[in-house]
């Protein structure tokens, strides 16, 4: 499936809708390349290349779809200004995740939303698990999501 970019707010409601707010949604990897958007012409990676990072965060739902497969999401930040990732306890769901806009771009918190302090310098962000990028897409990679299955009743 391809890529769905968050331009607006309405793109960040729908994405959350369907992921249902990533209710008992896990981290099952995620990868992190300073030079993943870099000209196919550049010759030296060494040199300083502004605004080509991407943070790639792949979640997996707790449960299998009536296929027997795992839905799966993938997030990727393009142009990383902040992230962290912490886990102080065994591996448990998140309970509810947010994405808002910040003075620095769009931001996905894990369990707590962001302060208005957060939001206006979201590089002092306090969360278990944040990103924040110049741009933010997403895409299904396995199963299927419930809220997509129901999308017609609602």
């Amino acid at each position: 499936m391809g890529w769905n970019t968050i331009h607006t707010r309405e793109n960040a409601d729908y994405l959350m809708r369907i992921a249902e707010h990533f209710h008992d949604w896990y981290l099952a990897g995620f990868e992190y390349d300073p030079l993943a958007r870099v000209d196919s012409d550049e010759k030296n990676l060494a040199r300083f290349t502004s605004e080509t990072d991407t943070l790639t965060i792949l979640f997996r739902y707790d449960s299998v779809d009536d296929n027997g497969d795992w839905p799966k999401l993938e997030l990727q930040f393009l142009g990383v200004y902040s992230m962290g990732f912490s886990s102080c306890k065994e591996p448990d769901p998140f309970h509810e995740c947010w994405l808002e806009e910040t003075a620095r771009g769009w931001a996905f918190v894990g369990d707590d939303p962001l302060t208005d302090e957060e939001r206006n310098c979201p590089q002092d962000i306090k969360a278990g698990l944040y990103a924040v990028g110049g741009e933010v897409r997403w895409r299904l990679v396995g199963g299927t999501l419930w809220a997509l299955e129901h999308e017609e009743e609602a």
